[in-house]
């Protein structure tokens, strides 16, 4: 499956929001990559194993908001 680019993202999140189970998964099937390549471009000197809880701290806090 190829990358989805930030509008295809953001439609499954207002999808997700509504229910949709699919929708939510694949939400975070493609936001998960997104935000590590994001801490590794911004921070590369961050250890993987911070930048692992980062994320995960990042897609518990988007999931407890939905």
């Amino acid at each position: 499956m190829g990358r989805l680019d930030e509008e295809a993202i953001a439609q499954l999140m207002r999808a997700a929001i509504t229910g949709d189970r699919e929708a939510y998964r694949r939400f975070f099937e493609n936001i998960t990559p997104m935000l590590d390549n994001m801490l590794r471009t911004m921070s590369p000197s961050l250890p993987s194993d911070l930048r692992e809880d980062i994320v995960q701290e990042t897609l518990t806090s988007i999931h407890a908001k939905r």
